[in-house]
């Protein structure tokens, strides 16, 4: 199983979920489910972006998305290198791609 590590790592890394979509590991259910989790990360990414033109609303959007952003992204990591395969709190229920 930790032949496929690093990119369940990458997975949780905005945007670069997409390697895992697209390598030879994507039949893999652990891969298939990191890749799906760090699909919602990229996406607290995107919504903040596009809130983001408000004035003061949208930089307070922006930094409790991106630090929310930033703490799934670690767990999700450490939950690769322990080698398990657990949703993220609160979001990971929303995986649409598992």
């Amino acid at each position: 199983m930790r032949k496929y590590t690093l990119i369940k790592i990458l997975s949780y890394i905005p945007f670069l979920f997409l390697i895992s979509l697209f390598v030879e590991g994507k039949d893999n259910p652990s891969v298939r489910f990191h890749c799906g989790q760090g699909m919602l990360v990229t996406l607290l990414q995107i919504i903040p972006m596009i809130i983001g033109w408000l004035p003061l609303v949208g930089w307070i959007i922006c930094l409790v998305f991106g630090l929310a952003e930033l703490i799934y992204m670690i767990i999700g990591i450490i939950n690769v290198a322990n080698d398990r395969d657990e949703e993220l709190p609160f979001i990971g229920k929303y995986a649409f791609y598992k």
